[in-house]
C-alpha cells in the first residue's frame, strides 16, 4: 500500500504554536470529525495574506504546486487556486467595505484520491483603513455538489446566466459582489445545497477537540507522527462514543499510535495540507511505502502492522464478522 500521510509534520522554525494548533484543528475538523462549517480570518493589504505572519496566499499556492510536483501529483487544482487568488486580489482592491466573497471549491477527481464533498467559501470584507482590511471567512461543507448546482449558485449571485464552468474553473473564478450580504449568500447556499449543519452535533464535535487538547499540545511540542496518529485515533473513537482512557498522554500514545484509517477529502487522500483558506503553514508533503497488514472488512480500517484477532478501530473480531455472513481469510 502506498501511504499518503494524513498530515504534514514538517514545520518551519518560525511557525508559531497557534498556527500549528489551528492547522491541526482544521485538519481534524474536516477529515476526522466532518465539521459542516468552519470560521477563520484572512487579511488584505493589496495582497491576500494569512493573519499570523502575513505570508502571501500566492506564495502558499506556489509552494503547494512545487510540493506536489516533487512527488509527481497532479497540480491542475493548485494552479487554478493560484489563478483564483490573483483574481480575488485584483477585485478586492476596488471592493467597498462589507463586500461579499463567494468562492466555490468542488470535489476533485476521485481517481486522484479526493472525497465526494466540496466547500463554498463565504467572506465579508471589513476595511480597517485605506490600505488594510480583514476578511471574515466561513467554509461551508457541501456534500456531492453537482456542476448544475454550482453554476446555479453563481448565476443567482452574478445575474449572468448561461455560463457553464468546470470544477477547475470554479477554483479560478471567485466572486466579489455587493449584490448580497454574506448572510444572504449563506441562505442561498443553504437553499441550493442543504448542508447538514446541526448546532447540537457541532457542539459535540467541538467537545471531541476539547477532550483531545492534551494530545494536541503534546503534538505541537514534539511534531511526532506517533503522537499525531494517537490524536487521530483518539478523536475518531471519541466521536464514535467510546469511553477513552483518562490516563496521561504517554499512555494514550503508547496504546493508540497505530496508523489511522485513510480517508478521502478536499485535498486528496488523507489531505496534503495544501488548502489555501485554512491555516496551513506546513512546508512540504511526505509520502512513504508501508506493507498492508490488515484491512477491516467492516469499517475499512487499515493497519501498518499486525493487529491480532480484533480490529483496533471498530473492535469487530474475525469470528463476529464471520457470524454476520462475512468471509474471512
Amino acid at each position: 500500500m502506498k501511504e499518503v500521510l494524513a498530515f504534514n509534520h514538517e514545520y518551519a522554525p518560525h511557525v508559531s504554536s497557534k498556527e500549528i494548533k489551528d492547522d491541526v484543528v482544521s485538519y481534524l475538523g474536516e477529515y476526522r470529525l466532518g465539521f459542516q462549517r468552519f470560521d477563520y480570518k484572512l487579511v488584505f493589504d493589496g495582497n491576500l495574506c494569512d493573519p499570523y505572519r502575513f505570508e502571501k496566499m500566492r506564495v502558499k499556492a506556489q509552494r503547494a504546486i512545487k510540493e506536489r510536483e516533487k512527488i509527481n501529483l497532479p497540480t491542475h487544482r493548485e494552479e487554478s487556486e493560484l489563478l483564483g487568488i490573483e483574481v480575488l486580489e485584483e477585485d478586492l482592491k476596488e471592493a467597498p467595505d462589507g463586500a461579499t466573497i463567494v468562492w466555490a471549491s468542488p470535489p476533485g477527481p476521485s481517481r486522484e484520491g479526493y472525497g465526494d464533498y466540496g466547500f463554498i467559501y463565504l467572506g465579508k470584507l471589513a476595511r480597517l483603513s485605506r490600505i488594510f482590511s480583514e476578511i471574515h471567512m466561513t467554509a461551508v461543507r457541501v456534500e456531492s455538489p453537482t456542476l448544475y448546482q454550482l453554476n446555479f449558485l453563481r448565476n443567482e449571485i452574478t445575474g449572468v446566466f448561461g455560463n457553464k464552468l468546470t470544477e477547475d474553473e470554479f477554483l479560478s473564478s471567485p466572486i466579489v459582489t455587493t449584490n448580497l450580504t454574506k448572510e444572504e449568500a449563506q441562505d442561498l447556499v443553504n437553499d441550493i445545497f442543504e448542508p447538514k449543519f446541526n448546532e447540537i452535533k457541532e457542539t459535540l464535535l467541538w467537545d471531541c477537540i476539547r477532550k483531545a487538547e492534551p494530545l494536541i499540545e503534546s503534538y505541537i511540542k514534539t511534531k511526532d507522527k506517533g503522537v499525531f496518529h494517537a490524536l487521530e485515533n483518539f478523536v475518531i473513537a471519541v466521536k464514535a462514543g467510546k469511553n477513552m482512557p483518562a490516563g496521561d498522554v504517554s499512555e494514550i500514545v503508547r496504546n493508540f499510535s497505530f496508523l489511522p484509517p485513510l480517508v478521502n477529502g478536499s485535498c486528496g487522500v488523507s489531505a496534503q495540507s495544501n488548502r489555501l483558506f485554512g491555516s496551513f503553514p506546513t512546508d512540504s508533503s511526505l509520502s512513504g511505502n508501508k506493507k498492508e497488514w490488515f484491512v477491516c472488512p467492516k469499517c475499512e480500517y487499515r493497519a501498518d502492522g499486525p493487529v491480532g484477532n480484533r480490529c483496533p478501530s471498530c473492535g469487530i473480531t474475525k469470528e463476529e464478522f464471520a457470524k454476520g455472513g462475512g468471509q474471512t481469510c
